[in-house]
């Protein structure tokens, strides 16, 4: 899914705007996408 923002994002780590990066990448970079990384850690340990 595509918002009406993406396009206007750029990532100068990827030279790239977030519209054309995939799922994967912008998981990579997103907040949401390290934080569920972390949580899966964390579960994993216990």
């Amino acid at each position: 899914m595509v918002s009406d923002m993406t396009p206007i994002f750029f990532s100068e780590k990827f030279n790239m705007t977030l519209a054309q990066m995939n799922n994967e990448q912008k998981n990579n970079i997103s907040h949401r996408g390290l934080a569920i990384k972390k949580f899966v850690t964390k579960i994993r340990d216990l």
